[in-house]
């Protein structure tokens, strides 16, 4: 029985570690355009599948927002705002980490978010419809959450 249970646990423990590797190998495929977008402006943010088989990745210019859209870790394509204007994105200039109401949100089984805006680095799993249907207390998250509606960043219900 003990020994039924060891390879139980073995298998388990391999799947997970697998599918773990596998979506950190989709998403070092893109980390030099994270890098590359951090670099350039200051701020990168990126939504991903729970796999990061589809993912979203968006980085906000002076004068635009750039959305990427990945598959496998490969940008598909990409869209320009050019109706952004870093400046007036008050809430880019104080990151935060948390927010009271994300909490609710938080699912080990749901997307994942990613972001590094100045010296702020932040990745936690996360219910997509939850994240963008809740209400904020912090401007930070506010504004994250109403530019990803506005622009719709993410996956279409």
């Amino acid at each position: 029985m003990k020994l039924i249970t060891y390879w139980s646990l073995f298998f388990l423990c391999f799947s997970c570690s697998s599918n773990g590797q596998l979506s950190n190998a989709k998403l070092s495929k893109n980390k030099s355009l994270y890098n590359s977008l951090y670099k350039k402006n200051g701020n990168v943010f990126v939504l991903g599948s729970l796999d990061f088989h589809s993912s979203y990745m968006w980085s906000y210019e002076n004068k635009a927002l750039i959305v990427y859209s990945l598959t496998n870790g490969k940008v598909k394509s990409q869209k320009t705002y050019s109706d952004v204007k870093y400046i007036e994105k008050e809430w880019l200039k104080n990151p935060v980490s948390n927010d009271d109401k994300l909490d609710e949100c938080i699912a080990v089984d749901g997307s994942t978010v990613m972001y590094r805006v100045g010296i702020v680095e932040r990745k936690f799993p996360i219910q997509y419809k939850c994240l963008k249907d809740n209400v904020y207390s912090t401007n930070f998250f506010k504004g994250l959450v109403e530019d990803m509606n506005k622009y719709n960043i993410g996956w279409k219900e």
